[in-house]
């Protein structure tokens, strides 16, 4: 519970690895498992708004091991 925000926004991601289609499934599958766990620990399901994007908002180039391992993850936004 808190007063300083209303939504929590989950937003899936995928490196480029694996087809189009695969990937926007995968990120599916991967913001409904921080929600699932999320919801685990008492955080309300009605608070939050999921959204899955693939590989196509990478938050870094696809251009190294690191890189790609970096872009498979769930951004949690707080929003008021």
């Amino acid at each position: 519970e808190s007063e300083m925000f209303d939504k929590i926004v989950l937003s899936g991601h995928t490196d480029d690895n694996g087809s189009v289609a695969y990937n926007m499934k995968l990120s599916e599958r991967r913001s409904n498992a921080a929600a699932d766990y999320m919801s685990s620990k008492g955080v309300d399901v009605a608070l939050m708004e999921q959204h899955y994007f693939g590989e196509s908002l990478p938050g870094r180039p696809n251009d190294s091991d690191e890189n790609r391992a970096f872009n498979r993850r769930v951004h949690i936004d707080l929003k008021r």
